[in-house]
Parts: structure tokens; sequence; C-alpha cells
């Protein structure tokens, strides 16, 4: 297992190398990243093992640290794969609406009975093995922990060598706004990260990934996850987070996609549905006479696609990503409740700035609909918390502090609307940060 920290074309300096580092003693494990950080009892990785999840397993080995100099994951000619990918999608689609035009007036000619004859023929022969396809893909894997099943009909490599690609370009694209491996806010990421693999080593895929950090200076609120390993956090990402637990939530989510080959899964999907696409195309300009017709048909039928297919099964992905992400952080023995906190701070935000959208048209949950999830969550991501023999929670709930924050938030967008003097009203930063009134 390996952990390496991905900066601007940067070496980790020798000095910062020999303080990353994994020590242990006697009833203890300790992990230090050039200072004391986390310190956990070994009865929470031995004695206890068994109690935390039905998954758990005694850890094999700890998490290796290592640095590298610029990133590479592939020869560049390997590129050429996910390229020639990429460029067949548009070309089998023009090559449809080509042949179709072609047999457009051969197919306005034919005999009512014929047309009939031919349309069961065309449905029987390409839709039903399609059908078929789908049905018998769906069932031949499923997700760790979720246990829900995946249709999948890629291998892992061959995503692994379209993601190679994308993670090149992601460098590539962030290599003037990253953030050198000396950075302090990768600090905070190692120590979550290093605590979330060693409580969850039952899951096979994350001892065998090479785990990548990266920063990213910019002003969107992102985190993401790429099947090589490699993790992106955003600059105003960090720093909404107020705290370790709220980043663990984040961590642990985007390692959950990796989890559940999420990827593989959505390139699947995506490939498959691509192919009922030009299985419409084809009936669309066979048996519409008119080109203009045919354009907003297919128009509207990609479109009806892409918001009950597409976008549907990414928000599936991402709440299934909340429900895993929350258990692993909860057996690494982080607050938990932190997450409904985070998601709370995440509303606040969009109040703020009024960046408002439908939930039907997203890739993602709503912030509302992530709340709703993880409490109903609470109950059971805090006993495995509790059979993992973690220290116990805080008195304080952080979801009181977070109503009286999002009080705050309403009063200022109300004074807003209501065109109040602002000066008068407490102001909340981007960050959730509450700033009293000057007097």
């Amino acid at each position: 297992m390996f952990l390496t920290l991905c900066g601007r074309g940067r070496c980790l300096p020798s000095k910062l190398l020999k303080s990353v580092k994994v020590t242990s003693c006697p009833g203890r494990t300790t992990l230090h990243v050039g200072r004391p950080l986390v310190t956990l009892n070994k009865s929470l990785l031995t004695t206890h093992i068994s109690q935390c999840g039905k998954h758990r397993v005694k850890p094999k080995s700890q998490p290796l640290i290592q640095h590298i100099c610029g990133f590479r994951t592939s020869q560049q000619h390997r590129a050429i794969y996910p390229l020639f990918w990429v460029l067949l999608k548009p070309a089998l689609k023009i090559l449809t609406v080509i042949t179709s035009r072609v047999y457009r007036q051969w197919f306005k000619d034919l005999p009512r009975w014929k047309k009939m004859m031919y349309v069961l023929m065309y449905v029987t022969g390409v839709g039903l093995p399609l059908i078929l396809v789908y049905h018998l893909y769906k069932s031949n894997q499923v997700t760790p922990i979720t246990n829900r099943k995946q249709f999948v009909i890629l291998t892992p490599e061959q995503v692994l060598q379209v993601s190679e690609f994308e993670a090149e370009q992601h460098m590539e694209q962030y290599k003037d706004s990253r953030l050198p491996a000396t950075h302090p806010l990768y600090q905070p990421l190692l120590r979550v990260a290093k605590r979330l693999l060693i409580a969850n080593q039952d899951l096979p895929i994350l001892t065998e990934l090479k785990w990548k950090l990266s920063i990213v200076e910019d002003s969107a609120l992102n985190a993401f996850v790429l099947p090589t390993g490699h993790v992106f956090f955003t600059t105003a990402m960090l720093n909404l987070i107020e705290n370790e637990d709220q980043l663990a939530v984040v961590f642990a989510h985007e390692m959950a996609h990796a989890v559940c080959s999420h990827a593989i899964e959505t390139l699947s999907k995506s490939q498959f549905l691509d192919y009922c696409i030009i299985f419409f195309m084809t009936a669309i300009w066979t048996m519409i006479p008119s080109d203009g017709i045919a354009i907003i048909t297919q128009y509207f039928m990609e479109k009806v696609m892409h918001y009950t297919f597409t976008l549907t099964f990414s928000r599936e992905l991402e709440e299934e990503a909340d429900v895993v992400g929350l258990e692993m952080a909860a057996k690494a023995c982080y607050d938990v409740r932190e997450g409904s906190v985070l998601w709370k701070r995440m509303m606040m935000v969009r109040d703020l700035t009024g960046a408002k959208g439908l939930e039907f048209t997203s890739t993602h949950p709503s912030n509302e609909h992530r709340v709703s999830t993880m409490e109903q969550l609470m109950p059971k991501v805090i006993d495995i918390r509790d059979k993992c023999d973690c220290p116990k929670l805080p008195d304080i709930d952080p979801r009181i502090r977070a109503k009286v924050i999002q009080k705050k938030v309403e009063n200022v967008v109300i004074a807003r609307k209501a065109g109040q003097n602002l000066a008068l009203v407490p102001m909340v930063t981007s960050t959730g940060k509450i700033v009293q009134p000057q007097k």
C-alpha cells in the first residue's frame, strides 16, 4: 500500500521524507508525519478486530509512504487506446446517420405490412440482444458493504488504461496550480489517509492501489478520485472543512468510489448506453422522412436518456459512496456526526452565494438529500464505531453548532431579500464563519 504526495513536479525533500514514518511500540501504534499525530490502541487493530463490522480482518501490513518525482503512470503511446474509443463513438453515430438515410427511401416505398415486419425483425434482432446482455452482465459482481448488483462489461485493465490517460490529462491541466508536496495542507490529508487505510484493510482494493494525493489551488468546492488511486482536493474544499473528522468523511467518500468500482461501472453503462442510442438512431433516421424532424427527435431522445438514466445513475453512485464512506470513517474512529455538519455547511454556502439548482439536473444528490441520508445512517455507523472499541464521542453534538450557524445564515439571506441594512446583521462568510457587526 502506498501514499504518494504529488506536488508541482517536485520530490519530497529528504528531511521531510525521514519524518514521514510509521513507528510502533508495545501495546500501541502511532502514526507520525513530522510530529505525533494519531495514537490508536493496538486492540483496535488486533484484539477487537472481529467486532469492527462483518468485513473486518486482521491487517497484514502497515501503509507505506513513498514519494516520487513528477507523475507518470504509463508510457505516452498507451494513450492511443482511450483516444481511439473517444473518436470511435462520434464516428459510429455519423456512420449510423449516413447509412440510415440511404435506406430511408427504400423503407418509405415498402408496403405497410412489410414495414411492420422489418420493424419487428429489427427490434427482435437488435433490441432483445441488448436487453439480454444487460441482464446477463448486471449480476456478474456486487459492491462490497452494500451488496448492490453491478453492470460491468469492461475489465479493470481496460478501465485502468483509460484512467491513466485521464490522470495524465489532469496532471497536465493542474501543473501550474498544484501545490508543492511540502505544503502544510498535505499533512492533514496524509494523516486521514493513513488512518482510513489502516482501519479498512479488509477491503482489498484499498491495499492494492497506490494512492496519490494532489491539492489544486482552485476556488471551486471539489474533490474527486480516479481509478488509478489519484485523489484531488481543491484548496477551496479544504478551507471549507473545519476539522479532520469532516475531512475523513470526504476522503472516505472518494475512496468509496474506488472500493465500489464506480468508474468501471460508469464506463460500462456509458458504453452500453451508446449502443442503445445507436439502436434508436437507426430507427429514427430510417423511419422519419424528414431530416429536420429526425434531428429534433434524436436530440429529444438523447436528452431524455441523459436525464432519466445517466444523471439518475450518477446520483445513485454518489449516494452509495456516502453510505460506504461513512462506514469507512466510522471504522477509523472518526466522529461521523461531522459528515452531516459538512453538508449543512455546503447548504449554507449555496444559500449565501445563491448557487441553487434542481437535483433532477445534477450529477450529485442535493445537499438536503445527503444530510437526510447521513442522519438516517447515523445510528448504524455509530454502532459500527462502538464495535470497533473507539473512544467515546464528545458529549457536545457538533450538529448543534451547525444549527446555530445555519440560523445566522438564514438571517443574512432574509435580510438581504428584504433590503435591510446588512451592517447590522451578523455576517457569515462562505466558509461558515460568523462575523459580528462592528459597533
